[in-house]
């Protein structure tokens, strides 16, 4: 009797892809599609009447929370040039999904964007870029959804924390220090939530999830687009470019183009 092996992650062809687009969405016929990337999701390229991008996460995300999100920011993304554009399916929602050999995947269909993907050489001209797209993208705050999921310091600290403490191979000293740094950050949230706004929030907003085009940046990779602190926004773009030896250069232009536009 042989043996069943279970399937960890299995990739879907091009050609199954391009199928499944051309059932599932209103476009006219897919003429070419290709796998081009595979990171923490498989990303395709389709041609038809437009470029479109067909993203397949590796694991099964949770479809309620990520259909909200994307329908949020298609509603944002009308008209504006900050946010990629996600397309709705045939039966009206924004997440599809996917029957593969190791369970249940979500997709959605985004617009190709041209231009340059985000990387470590970070230009000061493309950090006030990413502050002028991030400081749009808040200025939409005052039309938050209160059914959108909300970035707040449960998700943040209190969530992480548990499934790290639940790990046994982390000593009990370890344990004992994350602790510790949870309830200085705490506090010092609390400190602070009194005077932090909220709003609409990309969630992941460093360089690697921008496109540059025609002296633009446009955010990609909205699936954890929330509602929450812009500031956790700004603090992510902080926390990237530290690595770097012009961090300071870089957030500085960030953040006067930022604080420019917000004004």
């Amino acid at each position: 009797m042989s043996m069943r092996l279970a399937v960890q992650y299995s990739t879907f062809t091009a050609e199954s892809m391009g199928a499944f687009v051309t059932e599932h969405y209103d476009l006219n016929t897919v003429v070419s599609c290709k796998l081009f990337k595979q990171a923490l999701s498989d990303l395709y390229l389709l041609e038809a009447d437009n470029r479109y991008i067909f993203r397949v996460w590796r694991r099964g995300l949770e479809t309620s929370q990520l259909e909200l999100r994307l329908s949020c920011a298609a509603r944002v993304s009308k008209g504006c040039e900050f946010l990629n554009r996600v397309y709705p399916g045939n039966d009206g929602k924004f997440v599809q999904t996917l029957n593969a050999p190791e369970g249940k995947r979500t997709a959605a269909l985004f617009e190709h964007i041209s231009g340059q993907s985000g990387t470590r050489q970070l230009s000061e001209v493309q950090a006030a870029q990413i502050g002028e797209a991030l400081a749009k993208l808040h200025s939409t705050s005052e039309h938050s959804s209160s059914n959108l999921p909300i970035l707040d310091a449960e998700v943040l600290l209190e969530q992480p924390l548990e499934q790290i403490l639940s790990f046994n191979r982390f000593s009990t000293n370890l344990k004992d220090r994350l602790r510790g740094q949870a309830a200085r950050l705490r506090q010092k949230l609390s400190t602070l939530e009194p005077h932090l706004r909220r709003g609409y929030i990309h969630g992941d907003a460093h360089p690697v999830n921008v496109i540059f085009n025609e002296q633009k940046a446009c955010f990609v990779d909205i699936d954890l687009f929330s509602v929450g602190w812009p500031a956790y926004d700004i603090g992510t773009f902080n926390w990237w470019v530290r690595s770097l030896e012009n961090q300071s250069e870089l957030y500085t232009a960030f953040i006067t183009t930022y604080s420019e536009i917000s004004k």
